[in-house]
């Protein structure tokens, strides 16, 4: 009896092992690294893709033909191919147009990296030849992405969301389509990054002209020492998510806490240089103020004063400190933003940004010091403050001030009777209730009196300001 059950249990026994051998999920699945290792001759030491692309010159495929394969084996090549097939441990490559294949062996990363149909470029050593081609098991990625340089053209969404018209040359435009809209970039030369798939351009993303990877708003790229300062934490395709959603400027707020992303968001969402003041009567003088930085976002559009509201209030909170640069010269006035982080002042004129419209001493959006009194003696001696209409005669006032709300409002004497009609001097009054927070760096007495006087409280600023 004993005797029988043995057999009942060897035949129940093999019925499994069948079964399992037969399911072809697990045979996928279960593939030892080691076995793929048993697949690769003991007698050929396997190289390293430094190695190989130190060795490598470039395969002629076009001169490749059955009697000339033998005379390949032992060299190292870098060689183009669309992979037509990807199996456990190696890929069958077509060498386009020689009528031949390459049996490529890649690391596990590597093999899972590619796809049928993709074009990549290999460097392998060639270790045998068969019937089809050649067969190299030290192989690696050397490359599969391109890179090219052109004009994006226009809008092409037949085949896929994000694929733009882009021109190779003269005649020869492709559709190529990129990783997240480049809407504002049409028409523009920009270097790009792509994958080639069943002959079409995919998964493109902006480049610098360094080959870095540009996720972010190309833009950028105009004022790199923003970049240097603080890179991006999202790219252009997030900032665009953002401004799609409609979030708040609070949410805003919250999620973006460095100065490119900000530059990269006001781009994106078109913020555009709107000038004008908003004046009115209290006490003894007239006071400036300008768009709060709730309406500067809500309106998309700002002159200096409420560009830099609203730039304080997306970072605040993000810096050591933050606030306020001022300056005034002849009739007219200017404030940029300024951060201080690790003993460096970084002070960022965002009409520059926008409208190319003024532009501190060192003719660009951005400069950074350690010393704010050093950084307002060589304002003075450049004296390059750059506009759009004319240079100005002379400065008459620079100071600062910490803040994180909206700039504090600055006030003059009767408008009618002030340095707008009728020339110097004239008199600049601050808010006493701030005068410890004021920090003048630098005074023209002969041009300009200062005086502290009390503001009005801003409940009763105009609406537009508060």
């Amino acid at each position: 009896m004993k005797r029988y059950l043995s057999w009942i249990i060897l035949l129940v026994f093999c019925a499994l092992l069948c079964s399992c051998e037969t399911s072809s999920d697990i045979v996928e699945t279960t593939i030892p690294t080691e076995a793929i290792v048993e697949t690769i001759p003991a007698e050929l030491p396997r190289l390293t893709k430094d190695e190989m692309l130190a060795l490598a010159i470039q395969m002629d495929v076009e001169e490749i033909s059955n009697d000339s394969l033998n005379g390949l084996i032992g060299n190292v090549y870098t060689f183009d191919g669309v992979i037509e097939s990807i199996q456990a441990d190696h890929a069958i490559v077509s060498l386009s147009p020689a009528d031949a294949t390459a049996e490529v062996y890649l690391s596990p990363d590597e093999l899972s990296s590619v796809v049928v149909k993709q074009k990549v470029t290999f460097v392998g050593r060639v270790d045998e030849v068969n019937a089809d081609g050649i067969i190299c098991y030290s192989t690696a990625i050397a490359r599969d992405r391109f890179k090219y340089y052109g004009e994006i053209v226009d809008l092409n969404p037949e085949y896929a969301p994000n694929t733009y018209n882009l021109k190779f040359s003269s005649t020869d435009l492709r559709t190529v389509t990129f990783t997240c809209s480049l809407e504002a970039y049409v028409g523009e030369y920009h270097y790009y990054s792509y994958k080639e798939i069943d002959g079409r351009y995919v998964d493109a993303y902006l480049m610098g002209k360094n080959g870095e990877m540009i996720t972010y708003d190309p833009y950028l790229l105009n004022f790199p020492e923003i970049i240097e300062m603080s890179q991006p934490e999202f790219t252009m395709g997030e900032i665009q998510d953002m401004i799609a959603l409609g979030l708040t400027l609070d949410e805003v707020a919250a999620k973006i806490s460095t100065l490119a992303d900000v530059v990269q968001y006001l781009n994106q969402k078109g913020f555009v240089y709107e000038g004008g003041d908003i004046h009115f009567r209290y006490g003894v003088c007239t006071w400036s103020v300008n768009k709060s930085a709730q309406i500067a976002f809500d309106e998309n559009a700002g002159n200096c004063g409420s560009g830099s509201n609203l730039v304080n209030y997306i970072l605040r909170g993000d810096f050591e400190e933050q606030g306020y640069f001022k300056l005034g010269w002849n009739a007219m006035g200017h404030i940029i933003n300024y951060f201080k982080q690790n003993g460096q002042y970084y002070l960022f004129d965002h009409t520059y940004v926008t409208n190319e419209y003024y532009a501190i001493p060192n003719g660009s959006a951005i400069s950074v010091t350690d010393d704010m009194q050093q950084f307002a003696d060589q304002y003075i001696e450049s004296n390059n403050v750059k506009f759009k209409f004319e240079s100005p005669e002379h400065i008459v006032y620079l100071g600062m001030y910490a803040y994180e709300d909206n700039h504090l409002p600055g006030g003059y004497g009767n408008i009618q009777q002030s340095g707008y009609a009728k020339g110097w001097p004239r008199t600049y009054y601050h808010p006493k209730q701030y005068e410890d927070m004021i920090h003048i760096l630098y005074w023209d007495k002969e041009s300009v009196d200062i005086i502290y006087v009390d503001a009005p409280d801003k409940s009763i600023w105009p609406e537009k300001a508060r």
